[in-house]
């Protein structure tokens, strides 16, 4: 147990590392082993840190940004940080900083700098763009063109292989002023060199029509326009009108895989407060159809090719269902072993914004209701966080089990062959233990903790590569943090590892081929990314 000076609102753990690096207020602190010890970085002194930002890519690789023109990254999981300056462009507290890194080539990045306006200051709101060309070992390089936002076309690792890592798009603040047949009537360009060149990307819907947002999603370069529209490319070079039809409506993009792109579709239409509908497309991202007749969702999750999806029943209900196949069929959550909830009788287990943990592939827990809806009363509140129980599934989110009485955080370690749940009875509640199952869910112990924590505050470190799980939280409501680091090591050292215990096998629950372990009385390993017996 490890009590720090100041609350830790931002941290991370290094992808297969015992390095976790968290961000307060006031400095910066960092442990080598899984959360055991702490210290605070060395480098950091003199400045005010604002915003973590991991590569997804390089997963030896962060940057931290202060407070200013100074800011820092490491390219060794901590161990040593170097600085970079973006010049003349302070960071603030009230600004945001968009990292758009490259999936092909790690040394090229681009940072859209969002200052918003200062209450306490005169400084009124601009965005900036900077790039780097080699990994920030010299300082930020401005943009020099009135751009708003840019991305890299490769900024995902789905995106077309045939262009070039250094194909950029961006676009422009205002429309150009320009007669026609120079470039025509567009703020959207292309450049291939870092704006040594460039140039305008043409669609008649791109005449006289402000560009709302840009961004890659898989496979899909997503332009979406005021007018409104929804501009589409797969080669950074081609860009066609999506046939969705959007009048009146705000459009977002939302997970999408290489053979789909997904978008939601908001409107107001009269006498109902919002309306939502999910738009899923072909694999050339330009014809669309909608996910299901009814109103539905305002957020989603996948896991292993299982999305799970809110649908609005009512002004004040909604029900929960699960997809394989990219959002065409929809089908409810069985709760199994309850004589009282019967999926044919209308009765399943429903989500409210606390989505399943993938603890393992098949493997999900979570914290839901069961009923024919979920409901919120007459003051706006939903069913109290007090009424909700904790779930597991071992088919993928087909059907569900019953755990513990209690909504909980879930977090997993050592390959999901160690399960923790903190169980949350209520906001104001104090957490004085958790739960935790070496046997995949089927059974669980109780640990109870040294010192209670605040259940608002309460977070954990997921997937952690070792045998150790790391919670924190505030300390009895004071500025101070509260970290623990528990070691599980000696409690899997009777358990058979699968092999041993015969094996693994097949389950049910989507299209994808996953395997589980029998009655989960083994420990698995990962090679390459891949379960496999241990």
């Amino acid at each position: 147990m490890t009590i720090l000076d100041n609350f830790v609102g931002q941290k991370t753990i290094f992808r297969d590392s015992s390095c976790i690096l968290g961000l307060s207020d006031a400095d910066a602190t960092i442990s080598y082993d899984f959360g055991v010890s702490w210290n605070k970085v060395a480098e950091f002194k003199d400045y005010e840190p604002l915003f973590l930002e991991r590569d997804p890519y390089y997963p030896q690789r962060a940057f931290v940004f202060m407070s200013g023109t100074q800011h820092f990254f490491t390219t060794d999981e901590g161990k040593t940080w170097q600085k970079f300056q973006i010049q003349p462009t302070p960071i603030g507290l009230w600004d945001s900083v968009d990292v758009s890194f490259n999936a092909v080539q790690k040394d090229l990045i681009i940072l859209n700098i969002d200052r918003s306006p200062n209450p306490s200051s005169s400084l009124g709101a601009e965005k900036k763009v900077y790039y780097t060309k080699d990994g920030f070992r010299t300082d930020a390089k401005l943009v020099e063109l009135d751009v708003d936002t840019c991305v890299f076309a490769r900024s995902t690792p789905d995106f077309d292989s045939s262009v070039s890592p250094e194909t950029i798009i961006c676009t422009l603040k205002t429309m150009p002023k320009h007669p026609a047949g120079e470039g025509g009537q567009s703020n959207l360009i292309k450049t291939t060199d870092f704006f040594s060149s460039f140039e305008y990307i043409q669609h008649e819907s791109l005449k006289d029509s402000e560009t709302i947002s840009l961004q890659v999603e898989s496979a899909f370069i997503v332009v979406i326009l005021s007018n409104p529209s929804v501009l589409v490319s797969k080669d950074a070079a081609n860009f066609q009108k999506a046939e969705i039809d959007c009048d009146d409506g705000g459009i977002s993009v939302l997970k999408s895989t290489p053979l789909s792109l997904r978008l939601s579709l908001t409107w107001r239409p009269p006498h109902f407060e919002h309306e939502k509908a999910a738009l899923i497309s072909d694999p050339t991202g330009l014809k669309f159809t909608r996910s299901e007749k009814k109103d539905p969702f305002s957020q989603s999750v996948s896991h292993n090719g299982v999305t799970f999806e809110n649908f609005r029943v009512s002004e004040r209900e909604h029900v929960t269902k699960y997809s394989v196949d990219d959002g065409r069929t929809w089908k409810s959550l069985e709760i199994i072993h309850d004589n009282f909830c019967k999926v044919e009788e209308g009765c399943s287990l429903h989500f409210d914004g606390r989505w399943p943990t993938l603890i393992q592939p098949g493997l999900l827990i979570a914290s839901g209701i069961n009923g024919k809806v979920y409901s919120k009363d007459y003051s706006g509140v939903y069913n109290q966080l007090s009424d909700e129980n904790t779930y597991i599934s071992r088919d993928g989110g087909a059907s569900w089990k019953f755990a513990f009485s209690c909504a909980s955080r879930v977090t997993r370690a050592d390959q999901g062959n160690i399960i923790v749940a903190i169980p949350i009875p209520g906001y104001e509640d104090p957490v004085n233990q958790f739960h935790y199952s070496l046997d995949h869910g089927n059974s669980w112990l109780t640990y109870d903790l040294p010192e209670p924590l605040a259940a608002l505050s309460v977070s954990t470190i997921s997937n952690m590569p070792g045998t150790k799980i790391v919670i924190s939280a505030q300390y009895k409501m004071t500025p101070k943090y509260i970290v623990y680091s528990v070691d599980f090591k000696g409690a899997l050292r009777d358990v058979d590892t699968c092999a041993k215990a015969g094996g693994i096998e097949q389950m049910r629950g989507h299209k994808e081929q996953l395997f589980q372990m029998p009655n989960g009385q083994c420990l698995l390993k990962r090679t390459s990314g891949n379960y496999e017996q241990a």
